[in-house]
């Protein structure tokens, strides 16, 4: 059967092989081709950048804002990390979202040690924004770290993020995440590379072109006094990606700083890494699309930011478009092709994964992991069905859920109570 279907390949002219691999030819490789170029030139851009950092002698001073829910095996790790790192004075600020474990004694335990600064615990849970809230009227330093409790850092890592508030007109910083759990489980093995490519290289590109991306929960630096100008965090799921186009639109610049690396647990199973992708998508299409799309289109307005507005259509064509367009070509390729189909997808796919390759070993070259990370060479293959079937089938599911369904005001993710109070649009 292989060999008929090699034989059938050869046969086919020029624009039949077009057709057959339209999808790829158009949309893929240049795509591939633009962003492998700015991601040379964004690499080169960091080895200065590795320059400047080790000749900065300065000490950065630091609220850190933890909120937590429940998690009590994990506080630990975090305060530990956080109290590792170098060239930065600390102020920990943890705030109990109505956790119903021990989280309560283990963090008054570390408050009697001096290992935290504050604790605020809030009886009844009020969400992730709501705490943040709170503690930000707590802070006493000009930059604040946001994060999760689940999230550990190397040594540098503030440091290395804070260097870019050197320029006085960035106004928020995002960190570089890896996954901690990495070698879990296929799922966690297969988000590593996901966060590779889509965290490490993706943003490193768009902070190089100066486009939009959104300031991690998990990582996230801040000029205290953007924060206060801008009343804190909105409510309800996206309250990261909401403040992220809010201090664009104040006219900051928002910067990534791929050495500054934090480490992040992630879903275990599938079906949890689903329900995480969806609310994800789901908010984003909430806050880019429902929220924001007609000031950032105005181009009547005064501070009218092309760059944003691109960084808005991307998203609407990658996360809405893209999905639909490449499962209606891959169920074209099966009813026209039969079982000739079937070849056609391998070749594509051998095709990703030698793209794929390119840019693991593009990352691979300045990671400060690089015998960690180079374990997942061997998932590589099974990466592009990961990332082009389930992940692309959940973009598109909540691409339809939220706009028709306005599933992101549903997700348990925020208490029901504050739900019902956040704005609709």
């Amino acid at each position: 059967m292989l060999k008929e279907i090699i034989n059938y390949l050869i046969l086919q002219n020029n624009h039949t092989i077009i057709y057959m691999f339209c999808f790829f030819i158009f949309i893929e490789l240049p795509r591939f081709f633009l962003s492998g170029i700015v991601a040379i030139f964004a690499t080169f851009k960091l080895m200065r950048q590795k320059i400047k950092t080790i000749n900065c002698k300065k000490t950065y001073a630091i609220s850190v804002l933890l909120p937590v829910h429940n998690n009590s095996n994990l506080i630990k790790t975090t305060i530990i990390s956080l109290h590792e790192q170098i060239n930065v004075k600390l102020q920990i600020i943890v705030i109990n979202d109505g956790s119903d474990d021990n989280i309560k004694l283990i963090c008054q335990e570390l408050l009697q040690n001096n290992l935290i600064h504050e604790f605020i615990n809030l009886e009844a849970r009020s969400g992730k924004a709501a705490a943040l809230n709170i503690g930000l009227k707590f802070v006493k330093y000009p930059i604040v770290l946001s994060t999760d409790v689940d999230v550990s850092f190397d040594k540098d890592a503030l440091f290395q993020g804070c260097c870019y508030f050197n320029d006085i007109h960035v106004g928020a910083v995002c960190g570089n995440l890896k996954v901690r759990n990495v070698n879990t489980s296929l799922a966690t093995n297969l988000q590593g590379l996901n966060y590779m490519f889509g965290i490490t290289l993706g943003r490193m590109v768009k902070d190089f072109l100066g486009f939009y991306f959104v300031i991690s929960g998990a990582f996230g630096l801040f000029r205290t006094q953007i924060l206060i100008d801008l009343n804190g965090w909105n409510y309800g799921p996206g309250d990261d990606g909401d403040m992220s186009v809010q201090i664009l639109l104040s006219k900051w610049k928002v910067r990534f700083a791929v050495l500054a690396n934090a480490f992040t647990q992630t879903p275990v199973t599938f079906s949890a890494l689903a329900e995480q992708r969806l609310r994800w998508n789901r908010s984003t299409i909430r806050v880019r699309y429902r929220k924001f799309r007609n000031i950032i289109f105005n181009i009547y307005r005064r501070s009218f930011n092309l760059t944003l507005a691109i960084s808005f259509l991307e998203t609407y064509f990658f996360q809405g478009i893209l999905p639909i367009v490449f499962l209606f070509y891959i169920g074209q390729l099966i009813f026209s092709y039969g079982k000739f189909s079937i070849l056609i997808i391998l070749i594509i796919h051998f095709v990703y994964f030698i793209m794929q390759l390119i840019k693991f070993l593009l990352i691979i070259s300045f990671s400060n992991y690089k015998r960690q990370d180079l374990k997942l060479l061997k998932y590589l293959p099974a990466y592009s069905f990961f990332n082009n079937y389930f992940l692309r089938i959940i973009a598109l599911y909540a691409v339809i859920n939220e706009l028709i369904f306005r599933g992101s005001y549903k997700d348990n993710f925020s208490p029901k109570k504050v739900r019902n109070k956040v704005d609709k649009f």
